[in-house]
């Protein structure tokens, strides 16, 4: 608390002079001294706020890393036979990294079996087994469905007869029908034909059977100009050509180039273990290569097992050296026993190992190679994928796409050829 005090000086100033001292000097009456004074009891000392320490933060809790997800790894449990699997295939789900991904597991026999899949997984390496079943799920296929189903009158209608049939794995599937088909008398007969392999599934269909004093003959397309024929397919990405075998002939090969006829197959030869050069294979392959045309040769097979596949493949090669012709064009493998498939006991899946040993056995010798086929082969038998295809189809579209060549007629009239040719066209890019 402060206080003003007045006239103080002047008394010290008369007490200071009695004493013998000098007198202080004393401000003007008008003058005004402030002092600072002691407080007196009940005055109110000022008051300090005291000091605050700053809010402290909560307590953080300790910083924990996330839980690792453990190492799991599911699997398909079923696979199909002959399905090419590997471990990135057949793994669907996992949390480690394969580190093997492209390793095979076997699939061509049914029954369960484990594969042990090599992976990483946090920083070390693992081997997780799974399980998986091989099955067959695939119905077998009639490739000649008996369309044109015939029997004479009198005679024994037997239904292996009239159908050719197979299936993927099963090497010996069962035909039966229901219906009857009395020879007797003439007439059409249905019949319904039910196709069954060793796994249950199965396949049914109608077949109607012809019974009459003549076997029918199987409708012949109408021939057909080159020239009609190169009309009504001409685009930019096409080329026209033929295939010809000892059928047709001696051949006029520069009045056939003459034609606008720009590639030719040629058939090479055919048989089986035992291989038989075409009647006209060196005349046709020189003749028409020197009369400007790209030439390729084509090969009969009867062939059902890899190791009579390779022999075709190097006997071809042999033959095409002897020509002294250079081809052009890939070497097909025309396979066409379809008529009664059943009588050569093996599955499909044999028969696309025969053509895969024909076509390892002429890259070996730097040819490629082209598979021959209809469209009902090409649908239900032959693996296509990677291949060359010519595809058979006598019709003016054709419901099948991947195909190199079409053969599109069989009843083709080219000048140069006496008699009917087969017509193909060539995509090219």
């Amino acid at each position: 608390m402060k206080r003003s005090v007045l006239f103080v000086p002047l008394l010290c100033s008369v007490l200071l002079t009695a004493c013998g001292q000098a007198p202080m000097t004393v401000p003007e009456a008008s003058d005004t001294v402030t002092l600072e004074q002691a407080s007196m009891p009940g005055d109110t000392e000022p008051v300090t706020e005291p000091t605050t320490e700053p809010p402290t933060a909560p307590p953080t809790e300790p910083t924990t890393e996330p839980e690792t997800e453990p190492l799991f790894m599911n699997g398909h449990e079923t696979v199909e036979v002959y399905e090419k699997l590997t471990a990135a295939t057949l793994v669907t789900d996992t949390t480690a990294e394969l580190t093997d991904p492209e390793m095979s597991f076997p699939t061509d026999t049914l029954g369960d079996f484990t594969a042990e899949i090599p992976c990483r997984f946090d920083g070390t390496e693992q081997t997780v087994t799974l399980q998986y079943h091989v099955a067959d799920t695939t119905p077998p296929a009639a490739i000649n469905n008996g369309e044109f189903a015939a029997v004479k009158t009198g005679g024994t209608f037997n239904i292996e007869d009239q159908i050719g049939y197979g299936d993927n794995y099963d090497r010996s599937p069962v035909l039966t029908y229901t219906g009857e088909v009395n020879t007797r008398t003439p007439g059409v007969y249905p019949i319904e034909a039910t196709l069954t392999d060793a796994s249950g599934n199965s396949t049914t269909w109608t077949v109607n059977v012809t019974v009459a004093d003549k076997i029918p003959a199987a409708p012949s397309k109408p021939q057909e100009t080159f020239a009609e024929f190169t009309e009504t397919f001409a685009a930019d990405n096409l080329r026209f050509g033929i295939d010809v075998s000892k059928w047709q002939s001696k051949v006029d090969w520069p009045t056939v180039r003459a034609a606008g006829v720009s590639f030719t197959m040629i058939r090479c030869g055919y048989g089986s273990t035992g291989m038989s050069r075409d009647e006209r294979y060196y005349e046709n392959i020189k003749n028409a290569s020197a009369a400007g045309l790209d030439v390729g040769v084509y090969f009969n097979s009867t062939a059902t097992d890899p190791a009579t596949a390779r022999k075709q493949a190097d006997w071809i090669v042999k033959e095409i050296a002897a020509s002294g012709v250079q081809t052009q064009l890939p070497v097909a493998f025309d396979w066409e026993s379809w008529q009664k498939f059943q009588q050569y006991g093996i599955n499909f899946h044999e028969l696309n190992e025969t053509y895969n040993a024909f076509a390892e056995r002429l890259a070996e010798h730097g040819y490629e190679t082209m598979l021959y086929s209809s469209l009902r082969p090409l649908d239900g038998v032959w693996d296509t994928e990677d291949r060359i295809i010519w595809a058979a189809r006598y019709d003016k579209t054709i419901d099948y796409t991947g195909y190199t060549i079409w053969q599109q007629s069989n009843t083709g009239q080219v000048p140069g050829i006496n008699g009917n040719v087969d017509l193909d066209m060539m995509i090219v890019s």
